[in-house]
């Protein structure tokens, strides 16, 4: 009886040892990046003429910016950079609610990264489709419609492209992170368990619905083999397959906090990464260096890169807080929307030129 027990002890141990040891496989702790440099902000644009508040979005693509509207009969306004160069802000009504060629029917959802050449894509639910629209003469144009089937019941929220056969959207009951869609069939299910800790202090602060607490950015290899998910509140990402599977979980453990601190009361809208982009070779991704013991003090924020490994590659440091960020890859230009003291009538556009970092 004490042989057997003993190699019931030697079995479960050895099986111990096999599981840490694929975790210590997918699961790495980063506490330094390899190349660190700094970017300066190459060109700037004055927004404050614009109707802009907390609730809007903006879109970059070529020349062109797209700002949201919430109200009245257009889902956008559109302007281009050469009349903000100019203060003179000129742009025009875009995005017309309906149902005719040029038109869409419900709020559509804008895919990011937009193509980069002028022209933008949007999902309208209500139809159904996918518009890729440009601007002529000072009206939108759609170039290209495409139906996507996606059942009424499932959000979209930061519908993502994963390859031709799959679509990604968060899920916002549950407690599964993503809902992967076959746009061929409209068939969809539901993958990735949250992170254990993340759901523990999720649950010991009262949140229920944890879509809300652990926004993510996800974004993917354009190749269409992966994508990685970037947490909004913790500095924390893991890569996955097309499939959901996850193939590395990166915590981040660099001052001035590390990748398990969630918010506190005293920074309850405390965030980690704003956004994320990628190629075949690298995700970008906007970081925060904000301290969560001093939240009144706000720092400039970071252009984290990494491979598709999880492997750390560059940080270069920023010289303001970016408070929505967006990347351009065809021209590797950061745009980043910026404001001071909270007022959005001193708000502005920066443009850094990431030509000379790793792409």
């Amino acid at each position: 009886m004490k042989n057997r027990i003993i190699e019931w002890f030697g079995l479960l141990s050895a099986v111990a040892v096999l599981l840490a040891g694929c975790r210590d496989e997918n699961a790495t702790t980063v506490t330094d990046f390899p190349i660190s440099g700094e970017l300066l902000v190459s060109k700037q644009y004055d927004l404050s003429l614009l109707p802009l508040n907390a609730d809007k979005y903006l879109y970059v693509s070529g020349d062109v910016v797209l700002v949201s509207e919430w109200n009245g009969d257009y889902h956008w306004s559109a302007h281009s950079l050469s009349s903000l160069s100019d203060n003179s802000i000129q742009g025009f009504r875009a995005g017309r609610k309906g149902r005719g060629p040029n038109e869409f029917v419900n709020r559509p959802t804008v895919l990011v990264p937009t193509p980069g050449d002028g022209s933008f894509v949007a999902y309208d639910h209500t139809v159904d489709e996918f518009k890729r629209f440009t601007f002529e003469d000072e009206r939108l144009v759609v170039k290209e419609e495409k139906e996507l089937p996606i059942p009424h019941n499932v959000p979209v929220n930061m519908l993502t492209r994963i390859n031709d056969d799959t679509y990604l959207c968060l899920n916002d009951a549950g407690n599964t992170e993503f809902i992967l869609i076959n746009p061929h069939t409209g068939e969809y299910k539901e993958v990735v368990k949250y992170p254990r800790f993340m759901v523990a202090q999720a649950e010991a602060s009262g949140q229920e619905a944890l879509w809300v607490s652990l926004t993510n950015r996800p974004v993917a290899k354009p190749d269409g083999t992966r994508f990685a998910n970037f947490y909004f509140r913790y500095k924390y990402f893991r890569i996955f397959d097309d499939n959901g599977n996850v193939l590395k979980e990166v915590s981040v453990d660099i001052e001035p906090y590390t990748s398990h601190e969630a918010t506190t009361e005293k920074d309850p809208f405390a965030f980690a990464y704003d956004s994320a982009f990628a190629t075949d070779e690298y995700i970008y991704a906007i970081c925060s260096t904000d301290d969560r013991s001093n939240p009144d003090e706000e720092k400039p924020s970071e252009l984290q890169v990494w491979n598709w490994d999880g492997e750390p590659i560059a940080s270069y440091p920023l010289d303001h807080k970016v408070v929505f960020g967006y990347i351009t890859l065809p021209d590797m230009k950061l745009y980043s929307f910026d404001y001071l003291d909270n007022d959005y009538s001193k708000a502005c556009l920066n443009v850094h030129d990431l030509s000379q970092i790793p792409h």
